[in-house]
């Protein structure tokens, strides 16, 4: 079984653009702190397709806290150097939204009048 699930935090806001074909995808790099090292950081690209995609594109922003569960892919590249590059990435099947929402809190409190409560 294909599956891992990682916590972190988004070092840059997530990109979304549409494939030749008119799938939507999202991608962000998320830093993922190791469990008994701290001071080591490792870090994922994470692909978000359709939907989620969507509301990855919509809710998340760098820095934002996130978790993320779904298969892990390792890609083999060369780079324009020539050097041999791994890239590790994970196909998100769930994103959850960790961060409080910081934008727009002010204009979701809506003023009610006193004569206005019915309780």
């Amino acid at each position: 079984m294909n599956h891992c699930n990682v916590t972190g935090n988004l070092g840059g806001d997530p990109v979304t653009r549409a494939t030749t074909t008119g799938k939507t995808i999202c991608t962000f790099n998320i830093a993922v702190k190791r469990r008994f090292d701290k001071d080591t950081t490792d870090w994922f690209k994470v692909n978000a397709w359709g939907k989620l995609g969507e509301l990855c594109e919509k809710y998340l922003k760098k820095g934002a806290k996130c978790a993320v569960s779904g298969s892990v892919q390792i890609n083999n590249y060369t780079d324009r150097e020539g050097v041999k590059r791994v890239s590790v990435e994970i196909n998100a099947d769930e994103v959850e939204f960790m961060s409080a929402k910081q934008a727009d809190k002010a204009e979701e409190f809506t003023q009610v009048e006193e004569s206005e409560l019915h309780f």
